[in-house]
Order: C-alpha cells, then sequence, then structure tokens
C-alpha cells in the first residue's frame, strides 16, 4: 500500500509542463469549506500557489488560506493558555500537599504543554521543505483530469469514497486510498472506465516490515517494527501515476476524492518486503488514460501496463 507520497504541487509548473489549467471554483470551494470547519487538510506546498495571488478568485484564496493559518495559531494559544492553567492549579495544590493525583495532574498538563509548543512552532514555521507536499491519508492533492476536454487540475482528497455511499465509508475501508488493478473491474467497477485522473509524484513511501527488511524471521520474543522506506524512480524527476476518482454528492454536500493504482512490486521494491507499488503511466498515454469513454477494458488494462519501469531506488525515511 502507498500510504504516502510527495506530490508536485506547484500549478504554474503543472501547467507548463502538463498543459493543464487549475479548476479555480472547485479549488476555492475547497478553502471555503475548510474556512467553515470541515476537517480538511491542505499540503503547505499547495497553498503557496497563491501567496502572490493575480486574479481575484486567487485573492480570495488568500484570505482564506492566511485566515486559516491566523484561526489556528488562535486556537492553539487557547490550548496551551488552558493546560498551563491546570498546570499552575495542579502546582499549587501540590505546594499545599504532595499527592499522586495532584503531581499526575502536573506532569500530564506538562506534557500537553510542551506538545502544544511543538504544533506552534510547526504551524508558524513557513519556510519550505520537501514534508510540505507530502500527502497522506485524507490530504488533499492535486489530481489532473480530463474536464471539457481540457486537462485541468481539481484539488481531491487521498482516500476514495464512492458516489453513493455512506460518509462511514471511510473508516470502514480506511485502505480505498489505493486500488489494486486487480480489483478494479470488480471492486471498483463504477469508476474504472469513467473516472480517471493521473498525479504527478516525486517519491513515494511504504511501510515495511524490520524483520522482513532484513530477509530473516521473528526472533523468538521479538515484537514486529515497523520501518518506512521512500522510493524514488532512479534517474527521474517525477512519476505520472493513473488514479480513479469520484464525486460523492449527499444534498448539499460534495466532495471529490481518489485512490491511486498499485500492481505487483518490481523486483526490488520486493526485496525490501514490500509486495506493491504504484503504476508509472507512460507520460504518452496520459491523454488515452484521461479519456476512457469507448475504450474496452481490455484497451484500458493495455494502457496500464504499456509502462515507464525504471528501477527504484530506496532509503529510511521518517
Amino acid at each position: 500500500m502507498c500510504y504516502s507520497a510527495l506530490v508536485k504541487q506547484e500549478v504554474k509548473e503543472l501547467s507548463m509542463s502538463f498543459n493543464v489549467r487549475m479548476d479555480e471554483q472547485l479549488t476555492f470551494d475547497m478553502f471555503t469549506k475548510r474556512d467553515q470547519g470541515e476537517n480538511i487538510t491542505v499540503p503547505k506546498a499547495f497553498e503557496r500557489n497563491f501567496k502572490n495571488p493575480k486574479t481575484p478568485i486567487e485573492k480570495e484564496i488568500w484570505q482564506l488560506i492566511e485566515k486559516h493559518f491566523t484561526d489556528h495559531i488562535s486556537q492553539l494559544e487557547s490550548e496551551l493558555f488552558e493546560q498551563k492553567t491546570k498546570q499552575n492549579k495542579a502546582k499549587e495544590a501540590l505546594n499545599k500537599k504532595s499527592t499522586k493525583t495532584a503531581q499526575n495532574r502536573y506532569e500530564v498538563a506538562g506534557r500537553q504543554i510542551e506538545r502544544i509548543l511543538k504544533r506552534i512552532e510547526k504551524v508558524k514555521d513557513r519556510t519550505e521543505k520537501e514534508g510540505d507536499s507530502r500527502i497522506f491519508p485524507q490530504y488533499y492533492a492535486p489530481v489532473i483530469i480530463l474536464k471539457d476536454g481540457k486537462r485541468t487540475l481539481v484539488p481531491m482528497r487521498y482516500l476514495l469514497r464512492p458516489n453513493g455511499m455512506k460518509p462511514s465509508f471511510d473508516k470502514t475501508y480506511n485502505t480505498c486510498y489505493n486500488a489494486r488493478r486487480d480489483n478494479l473491474a470488480g471492486f471498483w467497477k463504477k469508476q474504472f472506465g469513467t473516472n480517471h485522473g493521473v498525479i504527478i509524484v516525486e517519491a513515494f513511501f511504504e511501510n515495511v516490515a524490520k524483520h522482513d527488511f532484513e530477509k530473516r524471521q521473528l526472533r523468538e520474543g521479538e515484537e514486529e517494527e515497523n520501518l518506512i522506506l521512500k522510493f524514488e524512480p532512479k534517474g527521474m524527476e517525477y512519476m505520472v501515476i493513473p488514479v480513479i476518482w469520484d464525486k460523492w454528492v449527499n444534498e448539499n454536500e460534495e466532495l471529490y476524492s481518489f485512490a491511486l493504482i498499485t500492481d505487483e512490486p518490481p523486483p526490488e521494491v520486493l526485496e525490501t518486503g514490500h509486495d506493491r507499488c504504484p503504476i508509472f503511466l507512460n507520460e504518452s498515454r496520459i491523454d488515452d488514460w484521461l479519456n476512457p469513454v469507448g475504450k474496452s477494458q481490455m484497451e484500458l488494462f493495455e494502457i496500464l501496463d504499456d509502462r515507464s519501469r525504471p528501477f527504484y531506488k530506496h532509503a529510511l525515511a521518517g
């Protein structure tokens, strides 16, 4: 399962390299929903696209981003004040009489204060970092689809909820951020052949059991330990990864979400102890994939199989 990826977020670069336009209205809607309280996580790298707005709607988007930043800091500072108040009360109680309860409350508040201070520092840090482009399940990412006959960039959530399903689908099927190639004609038959897209990825991350990575059995009494590996295509700047997506609608609610397509891994990935790998679509087949209408399943699978096959180098990651 590809649980995390470094996704190209720079709209200007994507526009120039892939002849794509951004859907400004859907992007504005996403930031508006976040401002209204919906649980929407947008990578910092995508927010930076609007730092120097050129159009009225870009200005509105940047205002929403700045407001979210200010509100987030304010909320964390409020939580910090609450924990400091609890810590002070516990300290007063300890000064009067030393008890395990008061000591525990003092220590718990101290740990919470430390945690909140780190979060405030992280939110306030606007220096550009590689991790600013990294997505995890439930994060939003720019997906290229075909809309009105043109390549269009649409922000979508990385965990596909098919239209018609209840919101509880997200918890029941919490691994639906990936779609197996061998399940496309089955579980994903409503999206496969209908709603296709691609994301541009620089690297992907996988969870691997340490003993599998070290090619050995668990020792007696040893607990399984997890490693995170970062995979990059050697000698290539990015991967074009095919995805399926859907638009979920419920009364006045709507959600665009996607899952990237995985398949059996090449030998160098399998040797690390991981048994899946995202498909690396041949760049010349992007439009063939984005426009599935009229194509048979055999033709669509042929597009997926006509893929780039680089060597994937790996390294331990956080």
